[in-house]
């Protein structure tokens, strides 16, 4: 939905964006254990059929934290898409 602004599963074109805010917890990814770092969710909701598609966008930070996420889970960054 987000690059073809159209949803996979009914095929409507009736996309809503939601941005990703920082004052709103169930929107976000939480970095540690304290929730003082996080990153924004941003979703697109399609309002035929309820569908929701989320992304974070792949900033530096987002990769860096990726990276150490991936290697403590006994996974090889090279795997990550």
């Amino acid at each position: 939905m987000k690059n073809t602004h159209q949803c996979p599963k009914c095929d409507s074109f009736r996309i809503v964006y939601v941005e990703g805010s920082k004052y709103s917890s169930g929107q976000n990814i939480h970095a540690n254990k304290w929730a003082t770092k996080f990153f924004s969710v941003e979703r697109y909701i399609c309002t035929d059929c309820g569908l929701v598609e989320s992304y974070v966008p792949l900033k530096p930070d987002f990769i860096k934290w990726a990276e150490k996420k991936i290697v403590e889970q006994g996974g090889d960054f090279n795997e990550f898409v």
